[in-house]
């Protein structure tokens, strides 16, 4: 037993044998790493022999092993801390690294980011799509590669803007958005109207300014969406800013339950860990539908403000100086599907942001967006395959 020392405050970690003591090596000047921390203290919650200890990325070696960890959760490549703890045999988990990284390792799905925002995109009926990040660095690539293989399956090809590692710094160093040339020049010889996948929220902020510098009309001409939905960058921009959430707690929780697994002397996974995104918030950037004739985007930018109300087709056709079977015709070629069918679209895909991100009940829900309650769970099961409540379940085991 350690001898007190006078004049020392005695060691209260110290003085509990038993304890596990696990490192948190991770930068938390961004959300996203915050939310990674949150998941990881939830889990330890449910461990009361788990002492947690958060450090910087720049910890030495010698600091970190001086500690004397039994586990360590680290946002690493591979470098100096991750040779020395394999070497010590101190059970390691990474997070948010590439996936050719070392096991066991949790991160996103990045593929599947980019092949949710594509399928947001085609279904609001847009022909013409780019997108902005750093095909060589892996999470932007990744959501990259997912957003045009998922176009490839309906025949489009994206137009890219790769960003460098020069602009980047600039961007960092400056902290002044509006400043990149070069890209207002590409955005403005973008074809409109153009669906503008940008993979990550702070450069979607950049382009999104450099839209209205080049009077780009956003969401008309310029529809965005960007990941992380950081919620002070998204809602500052002008106009807010889509974006596909990102449950970063998840990803903590996940990477202390592997940790806690491997501390047991389970063998490492051969794969990485992929945790699934969450929806797309749609915010002003992206609320349009994407179509050539201006009566049927008239028609249906008023179906949009107004389906979550008592509209029927009578109150479409009266904003709208166009038959019925005009517009039926029109919005089947361009949407493949009838306006009513648009209607419910909307009214469903209000409902699934409800659940989602709040807490209200369903009859308040069906209030939001114009249904009936009788018949809003049968109509929300055979829009989705799922009941309500088990939509807004699976949402909430997204987010823990």
């Amino acid at each position: 037993m350690r001898k007190s020392v006078p004049g020392r405050r005695p060691d209260p970690v110290a003085a509990r044998p038993g304890l596990k003591h696990i490192v948190v090596i991770i930068d938390w000047d961004e959300g996203c790493n915050r939310g990674v921390l949150r998941g990881v203290r939830t889990f330890a919650c449910d461990k009361p022999d788990w002492v947690l200890r958060h450090t910087p990325t720049r910890t030495p070696p010698k600091v970190l092993l001086g500690w004397k960890p039994d586990g360590v959760i680290a946002h690493l490549q591979e470098n100096a801390i991750t040779k020395v703890l394999r070497r010590q045999g101190v059970p390691l988990v990474r997070v948010l690294a590439p996936h050719a990284a070392f096991r066991p390792l949790v991160n996103i799905d990045n593929q599947a980011v980019g092949a949710a925002v594509a399928a947001e995109f085609l279904k609001r009926g847009f022909q013409h799509f780019a997108m902005v990040g750093m095909p060589d660095v892996p999470g932007s690539g990744d959501r990259l590669k997912g957003y045009a293989a998922r176009l490839a399956l309906a025949g489009h090809q994206p137009l890219i803007y790769a960003l460098t590692a020069a602009m980047e710094r600039r961007r960092k160093n400056t902290r002044i958005i509006g400043q990149q040339r070069q890209l207002q020049a590409w955005l403005e010889g973008l074809p409109h109207p153009v669906g503008v996948f940008v993979t990550d929220d702070v450069w979607a902020r950049e382009v999104a300014e450099l839209c209205d510098l080049a009077g780009l009309p956003i969401p008309e001409q310029m529809a965005i969406i960007g990941v992380d939905n950081d919620e002070f960058i998204c809602e500052m921009a002008q106009p807010a800013l889509s974006s596909v959430a990102i449950p970063w707690e998840k990803i903590g929780f996940e990477a202390a339950a592997c940790l806690d697994r491997a501390m047991q002397g389970a063998p490492a996974p051969a794969e990485a860990k992929l945790v699934e995104p969450g929806p797309i918030i749609t915010r002003h950037s992206s609320d349009v539908m994407a179509v050539d004739d201006p009566l049927l985007a008239q028609a249906l930018r008023f179906i949009n403000q107004r389906a979550c109300g008592r509209l029927h087709m009578a109150d479409v056709l009266r904003a709208v100086p166009v038959s019925r079977r005009w517009l039926e015709r029109q919005c089947r070629r361009a949407l493949g599907r009838s306006p009513l069918q648009e209607i419910r679209r909307v009214r469903i895909a209000r409902a699934q942001h409800l659940l989602t991100t709040t807490d209200l009940p369903l009859w308040k829900i069906c209030e939001h967006c114009g249904v009936a309650e009788t018949k809003f769970p049968a109509l929300f099961k055979r829009e989705t395959g799922l009941t309500p409540n088990r939509w807004r379940h699976r949402a909430l085991l997204r987010r823990t």
